[in-house]
């Protein structure tokens, strides 16, 4: 990292801030963390205690055995969209969403986690966003070049909306595409925020919301099929014993 502070990145100890202010159910919850000095190392290791989840989004994405209904997808965008308005509301955003940072208990609890940027830099991400939203311009976010930073990006320029068109192959439900598509509207004032998106016409349509409890019970988490329960519980009493600093 560019900026550490005691050999901690100035990253995580902004993730940490973040968390410490959010308590909500779908936000993954941090129970603590501590230092542990490393031997013949002039750094030290540090370890996040989180909420136990024992299954996250694209692990079950890759079980080509689950097989979500309309219902189900409801309930994900439904606690989804409940963490989102949570955070933007306390004046956060998530910038890295992704089914590998999207959690989800036993009890079908989806937790939203990891608020630091994957992205290798904010140039890059502008980039991704116009290749799939269209160019940032005037045209479709009036005053977007009155913005201070706007001329000083090098921005992508006659990039055409392509959103409809990378979805429809995987999205056959109209109603849920036309969702996704006025979330990702370029101009601030014209998008959809995670509030009004309740009231699209997508969650009061047949199926209803389904919850994925059942679904879920009818298949091993990642740490059923990695370890018995003898091992998580030795490995579990073997960090919790571990003679370390408290830092939260």
């Amino acid at each position: 990292m560019d900026q550490e502070k005691e050999d901690f990145p100035i990253t995580a100890l902004h993730e940490i801030k973040i968390l410490q202010g959010l308590q909500h159910d779908n936000i993954v919850r941090l129970i603590k963390m501590c230092r542990l000095p490393v031997e013949n190392l002039s750094r030290s290791k540090f370890y996040f205690t989180f909420k136990f989840c024992d299954r996250n989004l694209a692990g079950i994405l890759r079980n080509v055995q689950v097989k979500f209904s309309l219902g189900h997808i409801k309930s994900i965008m439904q606690q989804l969209l409940n963490a989102l308005y949570f955070i933007h509301t306390n004046y956060i955003i998530h910038r890295d969403i992704k089914p590998a940072n999207i959690l989800i208990t036993r009890n079908d609890v989806h937790k939203l986690a990891d608020f630091v940027m994957q992205g290798e830099t904010e140039q890059h991400q502008l980039q991704l966003i116009a290749s799939l939203c269209g160019s940032i311009e005037p045209s479709v976010w009036p005053d977007v070049d009155l913005l201070p930073l706007y001329n000083k990006m090098k921005l992508l320029e006659g990039e055409r909306r392509k959103v409809y068109d990378r979805l429809k192959p995987y999205i056959q439900e109209p109603l849920a595409l036309n969702l996704i598509d006025r979330l990702l509207i370029l101009d601030p004032k014209q998008r959809i925020d995670a509030d009004n998106a309740f009231d699209s016409d997508f969650f009061y349509s047949d199926p209803p919301v389904a919850d994925l409890k059942e679904l879920l019970s009818k298949y091993h988490s990642m740490f059923d099929l990695k370890q018995t329960s003898r091992n998580l519980n030795h490995q579990k009493s073997k960090f919790l014993n571990l003679p370390c600093e408290p830092i939260y």
